[in-house]
């Protein structure tokens, strides 16, 4: 019995994908558990009606920020398989390949919820249009987090996981609480989640500067395009369906029933 528990010890417990999951399910019940407690405080703290409005901005943000669930998956995809081959030259190109991308998909997003700010605004029937815009800068912070998560997903730098997660956390409870307090209701939410975005960002980007500083020789590094593209479509298909389905009913109730007041 001693010695098939220390071979589970030594063959299984310690085996790195084993561990580093250990250390992600940490940081996530330690992250979820302070975000019930920041989702609690704002519910003592906000109004019906700001409660109800912060409700569907997270759901118009969940929605919003679905192709992130698509773009994490193909990155992982592809960077993991440079990352076994130490490719690094064409990780480096993968990696300022998708920032580009969230570059311009982020800016296209904060520019559109900037137009259709007013309408989204009568939808919800909420009283501010800044909440709209303040939601449209949360999303693209989701996705630069999303960006530099799944390259230490496939990096599997777990440890910097669980701990970008545990900074990102401590940052939306301590930056929620400090605006309820000031005053900022519904900016309170959303200032969390953005401070939390932020500090996950930072955490994440430390263990991949050694990678995006190095310099290779050779500047024409191509990518296949098409079939990053053609593995990209069907996942983002997929998360859309999977998660549309927990977030409209929410935007729908505060669109129909406009007694949260």
């Amino acid at each position: 019995m001693r010695k098939k528990i220390q071979f589970l010890k030594e063959n299984f417990l310690k085996h790195e994908l084993v561990s580093g999951s250990t250390y992600v399910f940490a940081g996530s019940i330690f992250g979820n558990f302070l975000a019930f407690i920041l989702n609690l405080y704002l519910a003592r703290s906000l109004s019906y009606a700001d409660y109800a409005i912060f409700a569907s901005l997270i759901s118009v943000i969940t929605l919003a920020a679905i192709p992130a669930g698509s773009i994490n998956t193909v990155i992982v995809k592809f960077a993991t398989n440079y990352f076994v081959k130490k490719q690094n030259d064409k990780l480096k190109t993968l990696y300022m390949l998708f920032f580009k991308f969230v570059l311009g998909l982020t800016v296209l997003i904060i520019l559109l919820f900037t137009i259709f700010a007013n309408p989204l605004k009568n939808y919800l029937h909420i009283d501010n249009v800044l909440y709209v815009i303040v939601s449209g800068v949360v999303i693209s912070s989701f996705y630069f987090s999303t960006l530099n998560g799944a390259f230490l997903q496939s990096l599997m730098r777990f440890k910097f996981m669980a701990f970008g997660n545990i900074v990102g956390s401590i940052l939306k409870l301590t930056v929620g609480v400090i605006l309820i307090i000031l005053g900022y209701r519904v900016f309170a939410g959303l200032g969390a989640l953005f401070s939390m975005m932020l500090g996950m960002y930072l955490v994440a980007y430390f263990p991949l500067a050694k990678i995006l500083k190095e310099k290779h020789s050779d500047k024409n590094i191509s990518l296949n395009i098409k079939q990053i593209f053609a593995y990209a479509v069907p996942t983002f298909v997929t998360m859309l369906f999977l998660t549309s389905f927990t977030s409209i009913d929410v935007i729908l109730v505060k669109h129909f029933y406009i007694f949260f007041k």
